[in-house]
């Protein structure tokens, strides 16, 4: 076939097109025959077309186009319609020496000729030998034998370098990932020294503040009591209000007027120089600020209050600052992860280095905030003593989050103490109905009933006796001659409503609310007959299913806790009265 070198690069390659078509055919120089110099864009040659397998062409053979071989006249051809004489098809020389020695050979081995000196005709028609023809050959050979070596030699060391570079390249990657995993995991050590500074500066700062506050209130004392022995209980007290209407009526923070502070120095300041002296320095310490930290992120917001766990222990006073934090604490977490967070998940409370600290779904800082503040402002104590929240919102840290361990002892829950009326400050309320003090905030909060300023009145805690169970239904009161009539028997219930009422009629009796989980098996295998297992099995999925019961998973075990939102719910279906309980007679 012939064609034309249309481009030949400097690199040793190129491409040739065949006559007649739009071909570009590639071309090695280890392709080439016959040429003693590279060839030039449009020289003519000859060549053999060879297609591979993803559709491209190559140029093999390829030699110029004047070294073509003669052509010679075939026979003339018996058909009247056929010419005299027919040009033969023009072979390269090579190729006709190629020929002609593998037909020597082809003789010699099958005994038509006895030897290679015999001479034969080579392509130009001179007698050539067929030992000079198979010399040329092995010639041939042995030349294309030495490029192939030596191409199979500079693709071996190019393949190695490439080999090297990488394995270079793979040396520096891993290198360069062993530093990345250092500074990451050193940024981690960082970040989580940051957080647990921040933290401790948190809790100190207010544990700083809230003692000099103390300590400035009990050094006040004993000066008061001298000021009442010298001039009356009622002087000391109408002394002491009028320095506080001064206060309100300048806002707290500027100096009190000349006219009224010096009518109040006429009045009541000589006969008790030492305790307005006292009351002077006790206006100067700073009233505590408890400094709250929102740590939000994309998926989690977690709330942390600057007070460690081991401070709210059963034996606080009621009226303690700590104690009276933590509920505004916990007040406020239950209504951001109901009213303003992002997605509607339990809050779940844990710690986090120590401190109280809860977590729950995203939600907008600047939100909790002003949630923060409408909690605190129902607690008209708090703000008697001058104490102000803040809240410092972090979003560029995650802190650690240790989430509370379930009790899986009952015997753990408080011991109620029967002692004292109902109502009252809501640690005495707790101690009485046997609950923590969280639990209760937590209770009070997602049932709706009110607890002003941390105090629980008398009819709210009887509401919570009935609702946890605790109270006995009065005796009926008969007029007196009359027969007491028997009281009618109560509806019969289905055993899906028997097996719910009495599930979570024990889990609310062992105090398994909110925070306070227990194995699910608890619930639905111990206390029922094995007739009943299989029914309290569905009774509890049930009830899972419809957010009665919350789940948690615990070190690969499955634990529930009653949900305290649905605690009206619970009342219903433990006494029958639930509007949905014709889907729990269908399991």
């Amino acid at each position: 076939m012939f064609g034309v070198i249309t481009r030949w690069g400097a690199r040793g390659y190129g491409f040739v097109r065949p006559d007649g078509t739009e071909i570009a055919a590639w071309c090695h120089l280890r392709f080439l025959e016959g040429f003693e110099r590279w060839p030039n864009a449009g020289e003519r040659v000859e060549f053999e077309l060879a297609e591979l397998p993803d559709g491209r062409f190559q140029a093999h053979h390829v030699r110029p186009a004047a070294a073509t071989r003669p052509t010679v006249p075939p026979p003339i051809g018996d058909s009247p319609r056929q010419p005299a004489c027919l040009p033969a098809p023009e072979l390269p020389i090579a190729k006709a020496e190629v020929s002609s020695g593998t037909m020597a050979l082809a003789f010699v081995r099958a005994g038509l000729a006895p030897s290679l000196s015999a001479p034969m005709v080579d392509g130009s028609g001179a007698g050539t030998s067929p030992a000079a023809v198979v010399q040329n050959l092995e010639q041939r050979v042995a030349e294309l034998r030495r490029v192939l070596a030596a191409d199979v030699s500079s693709l071996q060391a190019e393949l190695e370098g490439i080999r090297q570079r990488i394995a270079d390249l793979e040396s520096k990657g891993a290198a360069v990932a062993g530093q990345m995993a250092e500074r990451s995991s050193r940024g981690a050590r960082d970040e989580a020294t940051l957080v647990a500074d921040h933290v401790r500066d948190t809790a100190d700062g207010f544990a700083t503040s809230l003692a000099a506050h103390r300590s400035a209130r009990e050094l006040l004392g004993p000066v008061r009591e001298r000021g009442v022995q010298r001039v009356g209980v009622e002087a000391v007290e109408e002394y002491e209000a009028i320095r506080r209407r001064l206060r309100l009526v300048n806002g707290g923070e500027l100096q009190l007027e000349d006219k009224a502070y010096a009518a109040l120095e006429r009045e009541r300041r000589v006969a008790m120089q030492e305790y307005a002296d006292a009351l002077d320095r006790f206006d100067k310490v700073p009233c505590p600020s408890v400094r709250f930290v929102a740590f939000v992120g994309q998926d989690w917001t977690m709330l942390v209050a600057p007070i460690p766990q081991a401070d709210l222990s059963a034996d606080n006073d009621a009226g303690d600052i700590r104690t009276r934090v933590a509920c505004a604490f916990w007040h406020a977490a239950e209504r951001a992860a109901r009213e303003i967070a992002v997605r509607d998940v339990p809050a779940e409370y844990g710690s986090v280095h120590g401190l109280m600290a809860v977590r729950f779904g995203p939600c907008d800082g600047d939100l909790l905030g002003v949630l923060l503040d409408e909690t605190w402002s129902g607690r008209p104590t708090l703000e008697a003593l001058g104490i102000e929240p803040h809240l410092e919102v972090v979003r560029s840290m995650v802190p650690a989050f240790e989430s509370e361990e379930p009790d899986e002892d009952p015997a753990a829950s408080v011991a109620a103490d029967a002692d004292g009326g109902p109502g009252g400050a809501i640690r005495d309320v707790a101690r009485r109905l046997g609950l923590s003090l969280r639990d209760l905030v937590v209770t009070l909060q997602n049932t709706g009933l009110p607890f002003p300023d941390d105090t629980v009145e008398p009819g709210i805690e009887e509401s919570l006796r009935v609702l946890l169970g605790d109270a006995q239904p009065p005796s009926p009161s008969e007029p007196s001659g009359q027969t007491p009539q028997p009281l009618a028997p109560p509806p019969p219930r289905s055993p899906g409503q028997d097996v719910a009422a009495r599930m979570l009629a024990k889990l609310v009796r062992d105090r398994r609310i909110g925070g306070r989980h227990t194995r699910v098996e608890s619930a639905y295998a111990h206390h029922f007959e094995d007739a009943e297992k299989a029914l309290a099995r569905r009774v509890a999925d049930y009830l899972e299913k419809e957010r009665i019961l919350l789940p948690k998973q615990n070190e690969g075990s499955h634990h529930v806790s009653v949900n305290p939102r649905r605690l009206p719910d619970v009342g219903r279906i433990i006494e029958g009265t639930w509007e949905r309980m014709d889907e729990i007679d269908a399991l």
